[in-house]
């Protein structure tokens, strides 16, 4: 910082400091920080503390005499447009931003001018989000009498004499630079080397687990380390034809892992007994009825499930808070591709206009899609793209996405999507050895996908010791605010706020449990990696030869194929009998995995339309299963008798929380009955204030209201009836302990009142349908004798 900046930093801090004292007026500074344009910028801990700021500023007439005070506005999307000449004016930038959006020339905004080469500049213009992304679908602009390039300006701060992010290279504390090419000790101009290594992702293979690959230059767009400091927002999607074969399936699981895949589109997968298999028990499967299309989630994506179809299933995920409907489809080369056709179309007309993306193997020819010839099948395909108005993500100079043994070669693989998606899709064949005939197809969406998520703490793996901590810094200032509530009403807002802050000590003190990663499977060895890119070299070396030449090549690479698919079938089975034979337990791991294959709970599913968000479906089946009645006003009557029933005390509540089982899931909150467990522990004086208020106020907090609903499908039913799923809703444990903190009381008011039929089993302690049936049993004998 220049001199004159620093006194101008200190001389308004030093104002700020002799007119407000944070401490008196109740709100608390973080930090300050000097602004590029000679300003001070002040740091809050909350929204609340920053509008106290802002009031008392602008209630001193001396300061705002002197210094103007603005709120930060919220920040737009930047994009750069690049290689304009040195005299371009900014005026004519922004007629011709105005030009190709049919906006208006104020709604743009010229940050700054970049210095390029040749003597050109790149201007950064900043805009609504909106205008932003119709710039960037453009990717050029006319300016004068010559298009720009126009891209996403990323403001990453990055050093270039130690290739690090976070820094510039004024305020680099490295002794040594390193190559940007290299990643040796030596500068960028001075390196011979002819090896690009990354020194970004070298050393974050030292610190992570998940490797990555280092040989590509520091500078590169497409690194992981630069990937990952800028958190590119992106949905990955491969298709792939498994031609029923469990080699390709197989395969498919380290595919998934190498290419961090969210959604797999497959067509022919391997069926066993009529279901889909190979498959890991936790990926989730939706296929078509004659079970040839199919869709897979090595993922939790928490789908919309469209009916499905003869040849084709459909799901509907949200990307950017957008539906996209995600489509599966076969048609066999033996069977009238019309069928499939109509199925598409069929889901196409549902979803009304929202965005979609077909994955689909059709077998059809057309030029459009890389072949010599139309076919009658390509025509038609053809036709339904252009009535749907959609864009054909397949290119004509593609490579094939099919190699038959005999060393012909084919594209019967497409990808479609809606017009208004299609720019936001990269679209590519991967040269991956797949086991099958088919090859890898790479979607990769530039939008993020959203997944309706609840937190878990890892409560069994430790952190009580500091949960405990914390909350002994809280838990009087709650409990006192508990106490001074008077109404009903104070109550209830009290009590929603210490409900809150219990959760923020959760988060503060365990650690929140995590999507598992994508891992290859455990058999799945070096020497199998080792042979399956040998044989992926085998096959690029028939697809150079020509067909009159490649015979021979084909021929090994047949043979090679042939050999790898029983080497891993015989690694497969032998790994399992090591996996059965090494466990000690008889009804250990392996015997759960081979018999007890759970049911997890149902996705969303289509019930009429098949239009609209994860949201308004999930209403909709809510209000089928949980009819909203109308309350009908009663008369209001003044209760003048007392509440006469006694506090409860802490032997009940001990009662109820040693009793408590540990492995049950818990509500929204995330608070478990570990957790409850450790409250009451260490504090049981909040415990009892919660209990012993809504004792007082006759109150069920609102915020305990709240739960989770799970819908599990009940076998032989109909799928899009929502009367055929069985409901379970998950409630935060502290409503379930006050629920049962009062049905002990009324139990034992019943027992001792003798107030109990003398004939109810159900839902008493002590007894049961074993009970009723003895007694039954007794008075058939009775009444025979």
């Amino acid at each position: 910082m220049s001199t004159e900046g620093q006194e101008l930093e200190n001389s308004i801090k030093g104002l700020l400091q002799k007119e407000i004292n944070p401490q008196k007026e109740g709100f608390e500074v973080t930090a300050t920080r000097p602004l590029r344009n000679k300003g001070l910028a002040v740091d809050c801990t909350s929204k609340d503390h920053l509008d106290i700021l802002l009031e008392k500023l602008n209630a001193k007439t001396q300061l705002t005499e002197k210094i103007e005070i603005k709120k930060p506005e919220k920040r737009f999307p930047r994009c750069v447009i690049y290689d304009l000449e040195e005299d371009t004016q900014e005026g004519d930038v922004l007629k011709a931003l105005a030009n190709a959006t049919q906006a208006e020339e104020k709604d743009f905004r010229i940050c700054f001018k970049m210095k390029g080469k040749g003597g050109r500049s790149h201007f950064v213009v900043t805009a609504n989000p909106a205008l932003t992304l119709a710039l960037l679908e453009k990717k050029k602009i006319n300016i004068h009498w010559s298009k720009h390039n126009i891209r996403e300006h990323l403001d990453i701060k990055r050093c270039y004499k130690c290739q690090d992010f976070g820094h510039l290279q004024a305020n680099c504390k490295r002794q040594y630079p390193y190559c940007a090419f290299c990643g040796f000790s030596h500068n960028t101009r001075n390196c011979r080397n002819d090896r690009p290594r990354c020194v970004n992702c070298l050393e974050a293979n030292g610190k992570r687990k998940d490797k990555v690959d280092i040989c590509h230059m520091a500078s590169d767009n497409k690194c992981p380390s630069f990937l990952r400091e800028h958190h590119f927002p992106s949905t990955k999607i491969l298709q792939i034809n498994l031609q029923k074969t469990i080699s390709a399936t197989d395969n498919l699981k380290t595919a998934i892992v190498e290419h961090k895949i969210d959604i797999i589109i497959a067509q022919e997968p391997y069926v066993y007994n009529g279901t889909i298999a190979g498959t890991p028990q936790s990926w989730a499967k939706w296929s078509s009825k004659n079970k040839k299309a199919v869709i897979l989630a090595p993922q939790n994506i928490s789908p919309v499930i469209l009916t499905p179809k003869e040849n084709a299933i459909a799901i509907k995920v949200n990307l950017n808070n957008k539906p996209c409907t995600i489509v599966s489809a076969y048609s066999s080369p033996l069977e009238e591709v019309e069928h499939t056709l109509q199925d598409i179309q069929e889901y196409i007309n549902e979803i009304q206009g929202e965005d979609y993306i077909i994955g689909a193997d059709l077998n059809g020819q057309h030029h459009n899609w890389g072949y010599s010839y139309t076919s009658p099948r390509g025509r038609a395909i053809d036709h339904l793209i252009g009535s749907c108005r959609a864009m054909l993500l397949n290119t004509e100079d593609a490579p094939p996405s099919f190699f038959h043994p005999n060393g012909t070669v084919g594209r019967p693989d497409l990808s479609v999507s809606s017009a208004s998606l299609a720019s936001n899709i990269e679209w590519k064949i991967l040269q991956d050895e797949t086991m099958s005939d088919h090859k890898y197809i790479l979607m990769n969406i530039s939008l993020k996908r959203q997944t309706t998520t609840f937190q878990r703490f890892k409560t069994k793996y430790g952190g009580h010791r500091k949960f405990r901590h914390n909350l002994n810094n809280h838990s009087q200032e709650m409990i006192t605010k508990l106490i001074e509530c008077t109404t009903k009403e104070d109550l209830d807002i009290a009590f929603t706020e210490v409900h809150q802050e219990l959760i923020d000590i959760c988060k503060k003190s365990y650690k929140i449990k995590k999507q598992e990663l994508l891992k290859p499977p455990s058999w799945w060895t070096p020497t199998l990696e080792m042979e399956k890119k040998k044989l992926c070299a085998l096959r690029r070396r028939g697809q150079r030869q020509a067909r009159s030449n490649g015979t021979t090549e084909s021929s090994i690479y047949n043979r090679e194929k042939a050999k790898l698919r029983k080497k891993i079938k015989r690694t497969k089975t032998s790994a399992w009998q090591k996996f059965c034979t090494e466990e000690t337990n008889p009804y250990g791991r392996h015997y759960k995995a081979a018999f007890r294959k759970g049911s997890p709970p149902s996705d969303l599913f289509q019930q009429h339309s098949g239009k609209g968000t994860e949201l308004e479906f999930a209403t909709s089946i809510l209000d089928c299963l949980y009819p909203t009645t109308v309350d009908t006003p009663s008369e209001e009557t003044t209760n003048t008798t007392p509440n006469i029933d006694l506090p409860f005390t802490k032997s009940e509540v001990n009662r109820i929380i040693h009793r408590l089982p540990k492995g049950k899931a818990p509500g929204y909150d995330g608070i478990d009955n570990i957790i409850l467990q450790q409250i009451f522990f260490n504090t049981p004086d909040l415990i009892l204030t919660i209990v012993n208020k809504c004792l007082e106020h006759n109150l069920f907090p609102s915020s305990l209201k709240i739960g989770i609903v799970l819908l599990f499908y009940k076998e032989g039913k109909d799928t899009s009836n929502p009367k055929s799923y069985r409901p379970i809703t998950l409630l935060p444990t502290i409503g379930k302990m006050l629920e049962k903190l009062m049905t002990q009381r009324m139990e034992y008011h019943l027992e001792k009142t003798n107030q109990h039929h003398s004939k109810q089993y159900g839902f008493r302690e002590g007894r049961s349908i074993d009970h009723a049936l003895d007694n039954l049993l007794e008075k058939m004998e009775f009444h025979k004798s």
